[in-house]
């Protein structure tokens, strides 16, 4: 490096460096200090930072910062910053990163969600983390005992299938004429009582004996199909989610309430005009020119 060129270096870093973040190298009147070096360091996957942890490595870094600046440098000076796409797409970013600063901001006070608040929640929906049992059967309804005995018969001489029983026995309902009904939703402690004593009685494939329920009319064979085992999920294993939860909620507020505070208009005609189908229609052609 010249004498003059070693004069001008020295008069730019007396006036523009800062001694807690020096500047480490000039690529024309771009610089690059000691904090963007350290900051593309750690914005590195683990194992290419472990690769750059070599005594000389922090040079091949720096070289490409260099390149990096090298072409900002030139852009400018194609004056693409004058271009209504590069301007736009500057405008883009920004959004985006004032969107991405003021969801941390919030996160960090509005939308925090303090453990107190998740073990409350954990304790007010035990349902959510406690599995109930749930019972699987399929039952035949018969419109006489005569005909629930004539069927039993058949049944526990292996002559007829349940199936094929509930289409020579079972009443015409709405929802499965002649055929076996398949019940759901039957949740221990949520049912008739004497039914899920049945149940209860039963091994998964066995049928009952002929069941009438209280105040009912009409006889029954049930077939259990099977059982749900119950679950228990601890609060250690759940907090996370609800922690999650709780600050989805809290974000949805704050988007009702803010809503109503910020003027907010929409053109139906406008929306109605775009066809999202375009957007993915390839773009041909140089994206910037100089200037323009």
């Amino acid at each position: 490096m010249s004498v003059c060129l070693l004069n001008i270096w020295d008069d730019f870093s007396a006036k523009f460096n800062r001694p807690e973040d020096p500047i480490i190298a000039q690529v024309g009147n771009l610089t690059i200090r000691r904090s963007e070096l350290l900051g593309s360091y750690r914005a590195l996957p683990a194992a290419a930072q472990a690769k750059l942890a070599l005594p000389d490595a922090k040079k091949d870094l720096l070289q490409r910062l260099i390149h990096n600046k090298m072409l900002v440098y030139m852009g400018r000076q194609q004056g693409f910053e004058r271009n209504g796409l590069f301007r736009r797409t500057i405008e883009t970013n920004t959004q985006g990163l004032l969107s991405n600063w003021y969801m941390n901001r919030l996160r960090q006070r509005d939308l925090a969600v303090t453990d107190s608040e998740v073990r409350r929640y954990f304790n007010e929906h035990p349902a959510e983390y406690n599995s109930q049992i749930q019972f699987f059967a399929t039952q035949i309804v018969f419109e006489s005992l005569a005909d629930a005995k004539k069927a039993q018969a058949l049944l526990k001489k292996r002559q007829r299938s349940f199936e094929a029983l509930a289409r020579t026995y079972s009443i015409r309902t709405s929802t499965a004429p002649w055929a076996a009904v398949k019940l759901s939703s039957l949740i221990k402690g949520k049912m008739n009582p004497s039914f899920q004593k049945l149940l209860l009685s039963l091994r998964v494939g066995q049928v009952s004996d002929i069941y009438l329920a209280p105040k009912a009319h009409y006889y029954r064979l049930v077939r259990k199909d099977g059982q749900t085992i119950p679950s228990h999920i601890t609060f250690d294993q759940a907090k996370e989610q609800i922690r999650v939860r709780l600050e989805e909620e809290k974000l949805r507020r704050w988007y009702q309430q803010t809503a109503s505070t910020i003027k907010i208009q929409i053109d139906a005609n406008a929306l109605s005009s775009v066809q999202l189908t375009a957007l993915l229609t390839p773009t041909t052609g140089p994206l910037l020119q100089s200037g323009r």
